[in-house]
């Protein structure tokens, strides 16, 4: 009889196999992770109640393949087989994270609610957020933050230059607007659908303008969170977009405390596709100075000041701020793409501010966050 190391050595002898094809055969992907799955109970099962920690450790493994194969229900039952037993403090840490991942994508789930092709589904899960309850502004601010996006993205995609103020002239032709569904408690989502309201107060449901809307702003999170930097330079070229994105995308990941995890499910070419935006806000620092910040060996020279944003001029050519304190005060240039829709918001708020001095010798606002952010 095979002994439980050998077992194991088995699974993960499949599951190794099955990342190799994941990205090419998405089939022998799930053939070889079920066996892998199948492999890794029989190794887990046959381990002792007291022996611990490789008994939690194989189910947590386990449950993970079973999460790679969507069978959530099975990961939670592995998962709590798993934490029935007496798994060391930091395995049982990874284990209840591991429930949150299985209930994140239950929120995902759209449940009793069909997506046409130009909605998607927002939702917000994390410790501030219980059954049919969250903070007003967790959730608003994040709804109000994805319809900046919208916009930004339809102008973008129509060719338009970037504008500050990201109004529809007169003559546009395609004036979105952007209409939410009733939240739904047991997730707290809401369905976000694009409209044409000069054409008709009904929702459209066919475009295939608005189904590129959708699938290009899913398209460029999932950038982001897999890391795919230079694909999101390819997909957002234009400096002032580029920076404008990260900073919308920026207020809508969670913050790691309150909001843990934020989902996003929409039909792409009448397909369902989900994101789990999980990368937190403290993160975007290295994000932005990776895509905005120039190839030079030498290092920028930074400034970083807290204070009340109490002035800001966008009438010229040059976008100011300044940041006042009891000691102090310092202005600083607003790159295009940053006034109206990231800094605007935090207008007469105690704020940290960091620049980057410019080659004039003046600083330009890199980063700014409230002190709730903070």
């Amino acid at each position: 009889m095979k002994d439980i190391e050998d077992i194991h050595l088995e699974a993960m002898h499949y599951a190794s196999e099955a990342d190799l094809v994941k990205k090419s055969n998405i089939n022998l992907f799930n053939e070889l992770t079920k066996l892998a799955l199948e492999k890794e109970k029989e190794a887990a099962s046959r381990v002792p109640l007291d022996v611990e920690p490789t008994r939690s450790i194989l189910f947590r493994s386990a449950a993970c393949l079973a999460l790679d194969l969507k069978e959530f229900r099975e990961a939670e039952k592995l998962i709590n087989t798993a934490m029935a037993g007496n798994p060391p403090p930091e395995i049982l840490d990874e284990l209840r994270d591991l429930i949150e991942v299985v209930n994140f994508n239950r929120h995902l789930d759209v449940k009793g609610i069909e997506l046409y092709d130009n909605e998607l589904q927002l939702s917000i899960s994390g410790r501030g957020v219980s059954f049919g309850i969250t903070k007003t502004k967790d959730f608003t601010d994040r709804v109000l933050t994805l319809e900046r996006i919208v916009k930004r993205t339809i102008h973008r995609k129509l060719g338009y230059s970037f504008e500050e103020n990201a109004r529809d002239p007169k003559g546009r032709k395609e004036a979105y607007e952007t209409y939410i569904s009733t939240p739904r408690a047991a997730s707290f989502a809401v369905t976000v659908s694009l409209g044409l309201p000069e054409r008709s107060p009904l929702l459209i449901k066919s475009n295939t303008e608005k189904e590129d809307i959708i699938e290009e702003i899913i398209s460029c999170l999932e950038c982001l969170e897999t890391g795919e930097y230079n694909l999101l330079k390819d997909k957002i070229p234009d400096p002032a977009y580029l920076r404008n994105f990260i900073g919308l995308a920026k207020k809508i990941a969670p913050d790691g405390k309150r909001i843990e995890q934020v989902g996003f499910t929409a039909k792409c070419n009448g397909k369902e596709k989900r994101l789990g935006f999980r990368i937190q806000t403290n993160e975007f620092k290295n994000i932005s100075e990776k895509l905005l910040t120039s190839n030079n060996e030498v290092k920028p020279e930074k400034m970083s000041i807290s204070g009340t944003l109490s002035y800001a001029d966008a009438v010229g050519k040059v976008n100011k701020i300044k940041i006042v304190n009891s000691v102090s005060s310092e202005e600083f240039i607003v790159p295009e793409g940053m006034m109206n829709d990231i800094v605007r918001p935090h207008w007469e708020c105690n704020v940290t501010v960091t620049g980057i001095k410019n080659d004039q010798g003046k600083y330009e606002l890199d980063t700014i966050e409230s002190d709730e952010e903070g």
